[in-house]
């Protein structure tokens, strides 16, 4: 919940104050790897980026150790980051949720059909956000979503440790 006030707090001055400089661009200084997630375009934007955290982030405590998804959600989009900018800033918190996602994707038992259908969904909002909007950085998403299934792959008897 606190990274949603925190989500809120900075589209709020964002109406003030330009914070365009927090984006992540493959020109921009290195702490924008850790601001890019703080910064949103739209009300739209901030809306489905926290409802998408709040979804995965309420199953995801029930079952994990929050300490350690929590440090995989800021390391995995700080590093999709850098491997995924554009010259053209990236903003939003997106990348979160995608490494969250990646999270759930190994973490939470599925059945099989359920996780095809998962996995489905998952490659048609790559697809979707690709084709559609190319405005969004697709990459980090893709990037994000892989290193945090591998990470949770190889941390997965730590993670489940509830704290």
């Amino acid at each position: 919940m606190y990274f949603i006030l925190l989500l809120i707090y900075f589209y709020a001055i964002s109406n003030v104050v330009d914070l365009s400089s927090l984006g992540v661009s493959d020109t921009s200084p290195w702490w924008s790897l850790f601001t890019y997630n703080l910064v949103h375009l739209s009300f739209i934007h901030l809306s489905v980026n926290s409802i998408a955290f709040i979804s995965y982030w309420g199953i995801l405590k029930r079952y994990l150790n929050v300490y350690i998804v929590s440090a995989i959600s800021m390391f995995v989009p700080a590093v999709s980051a850098y491997w995924g900018c554009y010259s053209i800033p990236t903003i939003g918190a997106s990348a979160v949720i995608y490494t969250l996602i990646g999270i759930y994707t190994v973490a939470i038992p599925l059945g099989k059909r359920e996780l095809v259908k998962f996995l489905s969904l998952i490659l048609f909002s790559f697809i979707f956000t690709g084709l559609f909007a190319q405005s969004i950085n697709t990459r980090i998403h893709i990037y994000s979503f892989v290193l945090s299934v591998v990470i949770s792959l190889l941390t997965r008897r730590f993670i489940y440790g509830k704290a």
